[in-house]
């Protein structure tokens, strides 16, 4: 009797604990999202540490056949603005003369944060032009056969005074990209033809690409995203547009502002319907459909299954939203996933993502810019079938 009574008591605990997990989670306002957590993490081994570098990384870009490439960061000031990672060790890609300024031939960067591989192994290298240093510029490298192939120059909004071209996603089956410009109140998502470089702007202000005024990132060290504001001073400065990215099937395009709680998505065919002029662009933004709750990230990447990994910046941690929209976390981990920024997919069965401390970085901690090596770039495998180009 005693054992049967022990056993009656601890069903109806794990009932009361499930009953109170349920109800105190599923009615919670977006805003609580970043702070989401799950009471079991996966095995510490792994998450794995691929490279420890000296230099902020930015973006990472996996090509079909495995070959690794980053962007550096242009908040630490770079030198090379693009790198191959090989056995650990960074070499200038496509050479040091494209990877560092431009000369008076236009050969050369002049700062890059979105970078990605298409299924052929061409790499398109997103040339923000550094806060009107130069033209924004996309371009494309064949990896496999180790030729320019294009350098499409992008014009600059309109009366907006800050903009950055910084992620991108890229669409073969319309032959489009997609970039984040992350642009204030004009942020906006800009699609430009592969083939072309003929470009447009839609959704400009649309709520699904504006900061949520209500969201802050708090890390460890205080309050931040901080910068130098216009009129001097320090000022948190709530990032709009940014992470990026598209299904295996090319049917989807994910997104959403850096500072907000809510994974948005597009049909790519509406997008490539407003590009050619087939619909409206005043049409698009009912077209938008909010997918589902996540914290405040940087970078987001899909696996071939339609699972989405997002960086949770704010509590140093990875985590996955799956198919129906549901949100948990993966792996936190303060010591090692200070703000990781990019993510890819690997041909090995692998999640990559680049760590980077960007919150230390001088424009995002008020002038400061006490961020130190070692910066990382880790590795977890993939909850299933991986899918580069994304």
């Amino acid at each position: 009797m005693r054992s049967v009574r022990g056993v009656s008591i601890g069903i109806i605990l794990l009932l009361a604990l499930f009953a109170f997990t349920v109800f105190s989670t599923r009615d919670k306002a977006p805003a609580d999202v970043a702070s989401i957590t799950t009471p079991q993490l996966p095995s510490p081994s792994s998450l794995e540490i691929v490279a420890m570098l000296n230099e902020g990384p930015g973006n990472i870009a996996i090509t079909p056949q495995g070959r690794i490439f980053l962007s550096m960061h242009q908040f630490y000031g770079p030198r090379m603005r693009v790198m191959e990672l090989v056995n650990g060790r960074l070499t200038p890609y496509p050479s040091p003369a494209w990877s560092s300024a431009p000369n008076e031939d236009g050969v050369g960067l002049e700062a890059v944060l979105g970078i990605q591989s298409d299924p052929d192994g061409v790499l398109w290298i997103m040339d923000n032009g550094g806060l009107g240093k130069a033209e924004p510029r996309l371009v494309a490298w064949d990896t496999v056969r180790e030729k320019l192939l294009h350098v499409h120059e992008l014009p600059p909004p309109d009366d907006v005074e800050f903009s950055i071209l910084s992620d991108l996603a890229l669409d073969p089956k319309h032959g489009l990209a997609y970039v984040t410009d992350t642009a204030g109140r004009q942020s906006s998502i800009l699609i430009v033809d592969m083939k072309s470089g003929a470009a447009k702007r839609v959704l400009t202000g649309h709520v699904s690409v504006l900061a949520d005024q209500s969201v802050t990132i708090e890390f460890e060290t205080g309050r931040t995203v901080t910068r130098i504001g216009p009129q001097g001073g320090k000022e948190e400065w709530k990032v709009p547009l940014n992470p990026i990215t598209i299904d295996a099937d090319y049917e989807w395009l994910y997104y959403g502002p850096m500072h907000g709680t809510t994974l948005y998505r597009v049909r790519t065919k509406d997008l490539a319907d407003v590009f050619a002029g087939r619909r409206s662009e005043e049409s698009l933004g009912d077209r938008i459909e909010a997918f589902g709750s996540r914290p405040p990230c940087d970078g987001i990447s899909m696996d071939a299954d339609g699972n989405i990994y997002i960086t949770d910046i704010g509590n140093a941690a990875v985590g996955v939203m799956d198919t129906n929209g549901q949100y948990r976390t993966l792996y936190r981990d303060p010591a090692l996933l200070d703000w990781v920024d990019g993510l890819a997919n690997g041909p090995d069965g692998y999640i990559y993502g680049t760590v980077n401390k960007l919150h230390r970085s001088a424009p995002l901690s008020g002038g400061s810019g006490n961020a130190a090596p070692p910066f990382y770039v880790v590795r977890f495998p993939a909850l299933a079938a991986t899918s580069p180009g994304r």
